[in-house]
């Protein structure tokens, strides 16, 4: 009677639980698992209800198989439930085949469904039958059943180490008293599994206690601390996924979390934060004001260049908790600043070089252009201009120049156009030297072709100028001596 009574004040305390934490925190991954972890425990007190109230062995053999069926769920979702909590990162994995906790629960679910086939089947492995001893019991046939019955227990152990680490890892100190009390249910289990040939049906009883701390305690974490969501495991991936070194401090100034390039940096969890910087990083923290946002600085080793950011993190009250160490190795940046100054520097030289070598270009065309269309006094007033090489359209506006500035500047009468050099005189070349005479003749000066070729007379005349009406003389010669002839008379 005892046992029934306490069979459903646990429906009903699970029911009412698990209906509040579907309310209010079913969006959670370790709330769903929750969920599924009640649903079975509610089926498994269901079937010793069930068991309770059998008339028949058939009956009380198909509640007892529903019973034991779901004490496997129970362990396997319990084991799912506390890695959920305490150990996310089992369940971290670019593929589910490469997930830890697929395999660390692969033999929960393996012994659970050797028990299902042997119950729904009767294959005899591990259940014989049931026998009616003040309640129908299980009949286990040995050796099989002892095996699984040592493997469950193993794996209740394997619960009792996670929770060993959880206890002293310092991210889950307020969960502490907890995981005191899932350690004490877990313990007190496996105690009462190993008195139970002594005590009879008044383990039962005591185990269907124990189940009320249990639960509550994994209601308090489930509702209370949210220490996994598919957020905080998204989180998780992405600072793993970091270049950036990333890290956090507790309020004495102990490393709590280090993603992977912060632990490839040399930041390693339970490590002080002043053992690597080389300074007391919680007093500097300690000694800012609430609006001193962070603290950025530069720290050179002898491999590395790294760009610190260290961000304090206080409570509502505007105490110090701890912070939060943000780390670039800039050591490669550096390195291609470094490069690309050199770079640049060298770049800057080069066009340097190229400026003096382009005005010494301009320099040198520029005396190429004077000593192309050369002015040379032979007499007062009388100047001689050489051409040579092809006479065309590019070198008209050189030539007006250097002709009209001459006679300008020498006050000249009289201008000798020395062309016998001249290879090649197309049409706009003969245009343009008739412009240069006309336009000398327009500032006083008598212009003189001396040297005319065959082929310089025919653009000559095409050009519409009448060589009899122009001065012009065979040689340089001749036209000085025609020159010097025309003074004397």
């Amino acid at each position: 009677m005892l046992s029934s009574l306490l069979a459903l004040a646990i429906i009903i305390f699970q029911t009412m639980l698990v209906t509040f934490i579907t309310v209010r925190s079913r969006d959670r991954f370790a709330s769903r698992i929750f969920i599924g972890f009640s649903i079975v425990l509610i089926s498994m007190i269901g079937g010793v209800l069930l068991r309770d109230v059998a008339s028949t062995p058939t009956a009380a053999y198909v509640s007892l198989g529903l019973s034991t069926v779901m004490l496997g769920g129970y362990f396997t979702l319990l084991l799912l439930l506390i890695s959920a909590l305490f150990v996310p990162q089992w369940w971290e994995g670019p593929m589910l085949l490469r997930r830890p906790i697929l395999w660390i629960s692969l033999p929960y679910v393996l012994i659970t469904a050797a028990i299902s086939v042997d119950f729904i089947a009767r294959i005899g492995f591990l259940v014989e039958g049931v026998y009616f001893a003040d309640v129908y019991r299980i009949k286990y046939a040995y050796p099989a059943s002892a095996v699984v019955i040592l493997l469950a227990a193993l794996g209740q152990f394997a619960l009792l180490v996670v929770l060993g680490f959880a206890f002293f890892d310092p991210r889950h100190h307020k969960a502490r008293p907890a995981i005191i009390v899932l350690a004490l249910c877990i313990v007190f289990s496996l105690v009462m599994g190993a008195l139970s040939p002594r005590l009879g049906r008044l383990v039962n009883q005591i185990t269907q206690i124990q189940i009320f701390p249990l639960v509550g305690a994994l209601g308090y974490l489930v509702l209370g601390t949210g220490l996994f969501s598919p957020t905080r495991a998204a989180l998780d991936m992405a600072l793993g996924a970091l270049r950036e070194a990333i890290a956090v401090t507790d309020a004495s100034g102990a490393i709590v979390f280090a993603n992977p390039s912060a632990r490839r940096l040399g930041l390693q969890v339970n490590q002080p934060l002043d053992a690597y910087f080389g300074f007391h990083v919680g007093e500097v923290l300690a000694g800012h004001a609430s609006n001193d946002d962070r603290i950025a600085f530069g720290l050179r080793t002898a491999e590395r260049y790294l760009e610190v950011v260290i961000v304090p993190i206080r409570d509502p009250r505007d105490e110090h908790q701890g912070a939060l160490v943000l780390v670039r190795n800039v050591s490669e940046a550096a390195r291609y600043q470094s490069l690309l100054e050199t770079e640049r520097a060298r770049l800057a030289a080069t066009l340097a070089d190229l400026q003096d070598a382009r005005q010494q270009e301009e320099r040198l065309v520029a005396t190429v252009r004077s000593l192309s269309l050369p002015l040379i006094p032979v007499l007062p007033g009388v100047l001689v201009m050489p051409l040579i090489g092809e006479f065309h359209g590019a070198r008209m506006n050189e030539f007006l120049d250097a002709l009209l500035q001459g006679i300008e500047t020498r006050r000249a009468s009289t201008v000798m156009l020395d062309i016998t050099g001249v290879t090649r005189l197309d049409a706009e070349g003969a245009h343009g030297l008739m412009t240069g005479i006309r336009a000398a003749a327009l500032l006083g000066a008598r212009c003189v072709l001396v040297g005319v070729q065959p082929e310089v007379a025919q653009a000559l005349i095409a050009t519409g100028v009448t060589l009899s009406d122009m001065p012009t003389a065979a040689t340089l010669e001749q036209a000085v001596v025609g020159q010097l002839a025309r003074k004397q008379v």
